[in-house]
C-alpha cells in the first residue's frame, strides 16, 4: 500500500475502533494447548519407523563388494564415431556419378 493511503486509514483509524464490538484472541493459546495434549497423541502411536541415514552407510560401505562383481562395463567414448570419419573416403570412391538435378530446361 502506498504511503498516502496509510495515512488515511491511519487518520480513519479511530472510527473504526468505536465501530469494533470483539477482537479474537490471536496469541498461540491454542497451540500452547496442542502442546499440553502432545502425550496423549504419542500414547496411540505404536511405531515410528528409522528415518536415519543408515541404509545409505550400509550401501556405501558394501561397494567395493558390488564393484568386485561388476565384469563388463560398455565403452562409452565415441571410438566408433572416429572410425568411421577415418574410413569415410573409402565410401566415397565407390560413388562414380551424380546425375544434374537442376531445371534448366524448365526455365
Amino acid at each position: 500500500t502506498s504511503h498516502m493511503l496509510m495515512s488515511w486509514l491511519n487518520a480513519s483509524a479511530p472510527w473504526n475502533i468505536l465501530l469494533m464490538d470483539v477482537t479474537w484472541e490471536t496469541s498461540h493459546a491454542l497451540m500452547s494447548w496442542l502442546n499440553a495434549d502432545v502425550y496423549m497423541n504419542m500414547a496411540v502411536m505404536f511405531v515410528t519407523l528409522e528415518t536415519s541415514h543408515m541404509l545409505m552407510s550400509w550401501l556405501n560401505a558394501s561397494a567395493p563388494w558390488n564393484i568386485l562383481l561388476m565384469d563388463v562395463t560398455w565403452e562409452t567414448s565415441h571410438a566408433l564415431m572416429s572410425w568411421l570419419n577415418a574410413d569415410v573416403y573409402m565410401n566415397m570412391a565407390v560413388m562414380f556419378v551424380t546425375l544434374e538435378t537442376s531445371h534448366m530446361l524448365m526455365s
